[in-house]
């Protein structure tokens, strides 16, 4: 019965919701998520209700759980190595999707008692139609730069040809 209360004042922080947006061409979103103190022996789950299977992620103080999580995020979450002992449970989505937007839900779990940490609601952001068509552009471009470049490198040095004729 102590641990329980020990737990119950260890996880005892207010629930903090929190609004991050990214765009859709990140490398990478945090959605974050804090502790003042970690139980012994807790589990952190990352969730979203709206998807089967909801768990994000989750960690025991062993390592990574991936027996329930949803396949849309596989090889795509991670946390610090270090959070069960920093109390920093922020979760690392990499290459965030449109689909990825929504509402995500930090819980540590110690001794059979839950605590919701943090609610996240991610706004991933589609990056507007002019810029992919400018990025298109840039790549066309380098590429030419590219080609012109060999084109005279390979003509005019390789052939012994020089750019300046002099009388």
């Amino acid at each position: 019965m102590k641990m329980l209360v020990v737990f119950g004042i260890l996880v005892h922080v207010s629930q903090h919701a929190f609004g991050v947006e990214v765009s859709e061409w990140a490398e990478s979103v945090i959605l974050p998520c804090q502790i003042s103190s970690v139980p012994r022996r807790p589990t952190v789950v990352w969730s979203r209700y709206d998807l089967t299977p909801s768990t994000v992620y989750e960690r025991d103080d062993v390592g990574v759980i991936l027996t329930d999580q949803n396949q849309r995020y596989r090889d795509r979450t991670s946390m610090k190595t270090d959070a069960l002992i920093t109390g920093d449970l922020s979760l690392t989505l990499r290459k965030p999707r449109l689909s990825d937007s929504g509402n995500y839900t930090c819980i540590i779990t110690a001794f059979g008692n839950e605590k919701r940490l943090a609610d996240v609601e991610l706004q991933v952001k589609e990056v507007p139609p002019w810029a992919k068509g400018l990025v298109a552009v840039s790549v066309v471009l380098v590429v030419l730069a590219v080609a012109v470049g060999l084109f005279i490198y390979f003509y005019y040095f390789r052939t012994g040809m020089s750019l300046l004729h002099y009388p």
